[in-house]
This record gives C-alpha cells, sequence and structure tokens, in this order.
C-alpha cells in the first residue's frame, strides 16, 4: 500500500487529493512523472499500485531504455 493510499484510506482526502510528490512511472507515456496535480513534472496522482520514489533517478532506473535527459515527464509529448 503506497503513502498516498494509506492516507486516502485514512480519510485524509485534504492530503491524499495533492499527492506524495514522490515519482512513479507513468507507462503509457514512458516517462517517470511527479505524484502531484499541476503542470510538469507533475503527472496527475498516482495510483495505489504505481511504485513512489524519492527520487528522479530512482524511478529512471525503471525505465533504462529511455534516455536520462527524455526520463522526467515535462508536459511535451516526444516524437518516436
Amino acid at each position: 500500500l503506497s503513502e498516498a493510499a494509506c492516507v486516502a484510506a485514512s480519510g485524509d482526502t485534504a492530503t491524499a487529493a495533492q499527492g506524495s510528490d514522490k515519482f512513479f512511472v507513468d507507462w503509457v507515456h514512458e516517462r517517470c512523472s511527479k505524484d502531484c496535480e499541476g503542470s510538469a513534472p507533475c503527472g496527475g496522482l498516482a495510483q495505489s499500485w504505481d511504485d513512489l520514489y524519492e527520487a528522479e533517478s530512482a524511478c529512471c532506473d525503471m525505465i533504462p531504455w529511455i534516455a536520462r535527459e527524455d526520463c522526467v515527464y515535462t508536459g511535451i509529448e516526444r516524437a518516436l
């Protein structure tokens, strides 16, 4: 159970709605996003099944086929 999911389950919806500010892999876009609402690198709130990482480098380690300079979500779609 992620920290964000635990907070949400405890009924503290104000904190849960803000996210954890940790990084998670957005598998649809193959980028690391921050668990938060707002502009990039925020990618929305992580799902309960998403692993959360304190540092973007740890998140980027999970998708090694993506170049480090392209790893973190910027809000701009990359060409395939």
